[in-house]
């Protein structure tokens, strides 16, 4: 067997036993292995013998910013107020989730429409949400495609 199907059961739902039977290692030789690829099995255990599954997993409101820093602060802080995740946000306006952290994280301008959208989905005036953005000259083919 693979060093990568391994990982995907032990990195999954599985316990070392279970993983032994499907992949007919020794359960010690699934341990090595497990800390040869510096995975620790006994979290898989422990979670086995508790009932946690990938579905009791709470969803991350935000993926953690690696290259960028948060641009539209009150946009970031009213979602966190509001407590609505990044998903939430973008099944409202019918966007996807990657344009809403591109708004917030990378400082992406939205289309007027969109803009509106928003503003209307987190309760504050567009004028408010968009301050940065307020004195753009605004392009008329812009305008005409939204």
């Amino acid at each position: 067997m693979s060093d990568n199907n391994l990982k995907k059961y032990l990195t999954g739902d599985f316990s070392v036993e279970e993983i032994a039977e499907k992949t007919g290692l020794e359960e010690e030789e699934v341990k090595s292995k497990a800390e040869e690829m510096g995975l620790d099995v006994e979290y898989a255990d422990f979670k086995k013998e508790h009932g946690i599954t990938k579905e009791d997993y709470s969803v991350r409101r935000f993926r953690t910013p690696q290259k960028w820093d948060v641009k539209n602060r009150l946009m970031f802080g009213l979602m966190l107020v509001e407590d609505t995740k990044v998903s939430e946000l973008a099944e409202m306006i019918g966007v996807t989730s990657r344009s809403i952290e591109r708004w917030v994280f990378e400082g992406a301008k939205p289309s007027i429409k969109n803009q509106e959208k928003l503003a209307e989905a987190l309760k504050v005036p567009q004028e408010q949400l968009f301050t940065d953005w307020a004195y753009d000259v605004v392009n008329e083919d812009r305008l005409n495609n939204n």
